[in-house]
């Protein structure tokens, strides 16, 4: 059974322009221990707290492109785990 998970995201966007933001986060994140049979407890659980810039484009009041990129502040994970040294996001939304 996976172990309990909390993340927690914080942002501002400060307007540049009309259409251009710049775009700051904090995420935080914190899981548990695994749990049960098949579960391997001392390698697994991990708290990390990141910072997130990036950049927001608004050409159309309801269009959005965005990116963002990850970077850990505190990582610290139990066992042997797989992280990543930046975390690259782009996105679009649309409003209607």
């Amino acid at each position: 059974k996976p172990g309990q998970r909390l993340t927690v995201d914080v942002g501002y966007r400060y307007a540049v322009t009309a259409q251009l933001g710049l775009l700051a986060q904090i995420n935080l994140h914190e899981q548990s221990h695994d749990r049960g049979a098949q579960a391997e407890p001392e390698s697994s659980g991990s708290r990390a707290v990141f910072f997130s810039p990036g950049l927001a484009w608004q050409p159309l009041p309801a269009l959005q492109f965005y990116g963002l990129v990850q970077w850990p502040l505190y990582q610290r994970v139990e066992g042997v785990q797989l992280t990543a040294d930046y975390l690259p996001t782009i996105g679009v939304s649309y409003r209607f």
